[in-house]
């Protein structure tokens, strides 16, 4: 399955000059954990529900809070992933930047096309590994029942060639 197939295409966006209070409306009334910042189409930040935790509710933030920018909290240059990347590589290079969200880009243009979660990823390996393990289960039953037919067809060649004992 190609990355472009597998991440969610609704993506909520804004701004860098958006107000951090309405990126948090967005998030709350699209019941998401981030939204992506874009110029000209391109992804240039990342702004998660963590990221307002912790840039706003400090004391010192308290004051500004009705003004503040998403250009001032937000991840600046994010990891992002071209399209005609693997569900693998993906899943790699989020492991190894440390991150749990990112914006899915289209190869040739950069132009942002989705977003992929690691919790989207956890639930599709744990369906192909439900699949797997299925398939598995199946194999061994049907190994059995065929070694199972054997033995039944070799314990009756045994008792209709030996001699009655009676």
């Amino acid at each position: 399955m190609s990355l472009k197939e597998f991440c969610k295409t609704q993506v909520v966006t804004v701004t860098s000059d958006q107000l951090v209070t309405e990126a948090a409306q967005l998030m709350r009334d699209n019941k998401v954990g981030d939204v992506v910042v874009v110029k000209n189409k391109k992804p240039i930040g990342l702004l998660t529900d963590r990221d307002i935790a912790v840039g706003c509710c400090l004391p010192s933030m308290a004051s500004r809070i009705e003004a503040m920018t998403i250009e001032e909290i937000m991840s600046k240059d994010p990891v992002v992933a071209a399209d005609n990347l693997s569900l693998f590589e993906v899943a790699k290079k989020m492991n190894e930047a440390g991150v749990a969200r990112v914006p899915v880009v289209e190869a040739k243009s950069g132009n942002l096309i989705g977003i992929i979660t690691a919790q989207a990823l956890l639930n599709h390996l744990q369906q192909e590994l439900t699949q797997i393990v299925g398939i598995n289960k199946a194999h061994r039953e049907a190994a059995q029942s065929v070694s199972g037919a054997r033995a039944k067809g070799s314990s009756k060649s045994a008792a209709q060639q030996a001699p009655s004992m009676q």
